[in-house]
């Protein structure tokens, strides 16, 4: 079997040569095994990759989605949305508006998982959260608000877990208000009025150009930032610091 790694710095370097994606900054291990997944998916020679890199956007593009991270559930680790509800969302809830900002978001969860809890502490009206990610597949999944139901089936018991207290006492909220389960064909669809406020953008967070205008309340970043070597790291935590 080939040894890829050989080649792998040609790959990357084709890659930031031929489009706006620089991964140099990128944690190596990680990255090199999406890489390496991809080649043997692929069945390719190292150098028959770099020559389709360097002859098809639409490879580029489909190699790039590859190697970026898109895992993330609703509600994911329900302890730190309990906190997030208890602690956080009241020291702003008393502004005039509210902008939020998901940078890495991937398929659209924790977006709606926010959208949720401002409905539950009556603040989705007047508030704008924004899901910014580099690959625009999982933001198409996002802006569609469809996700697979058995592959999803602990969203809701996350559900269930952040808003414990107030099903004990008041009897709701009901999953059932915020996304339909259709057994039927498999999926978890999030209702209209929650997809209608979700703000989804292409973005690179490694790229520090700046992106938005405006400062915003709460930012998170709980997908990205341990793929980026410290270098990148810095640049990010810098980029994130300055929209507040």
């Amino acid at each position: 079997m080939e040894d890829y790694t050989r080649n792998f710095n040609v790959v990357l370097s084709v890659i930031q040569q031929r489009s706006s994606y620089d991964f140099s900054n990128y944690r190596r291990p990680s990255l090199w095994r999406r890489y390496e997944k991809i080649a043997e998916n692929e069945g390719m020679t190292s150098n028959e990759i770099i020559y389709k890199l360097e002859t098809s956007d639409e490879y580029l593009e489909y190699v790039v989605k590859e190697m970026t991270i898109t895992t993330t559930e609703l509600f994911r680790d329900p302890e730190t949305w309990l906190m997030i509800r208890n602690n956080v969302i009241p020291a702003i809830s008393n502004n005039d508006s509210i902008r939020i900002w998901h940078a890495g978001c991937s398929n659209g969860l924790e977006v709606y998982s926010m959208l949720i809890l401002l409905n539950e502490v009556n603040r989705l009206e007047g508030s704008l959260v924004y899901g910014t990610d580099l690959n625009r597949d999982v933001l198409d999944e996002a802006e569609m608000g469809h996700y697979g139901y058995r592959f999803s089936a602990s969203y809701i018991e996350n559900f269930n877990k952040v808003f414990a207290r107030d099903i004990l006492e008041k009897g709701y909220p009901k999953c059932e208000h915020y996304f339909l389960v259709d057994s039927i064909r498999d999926i978890i669809k999030i209702r209209p009025f929650l997809t209608r406020k979700a703000l989804f953008l292409q973005h690179d967070l490694a790229d520090t150009q700046e992106f938005f205008s405006g400062s915003f309340d709460l930012i998170l970043c709980r997908n990205v930032l341990i793929y980026f070597n410290h270098i990148l790291q810095k640049k990010g935590h810098s980029n994130l610091y300055e929209r507040f």
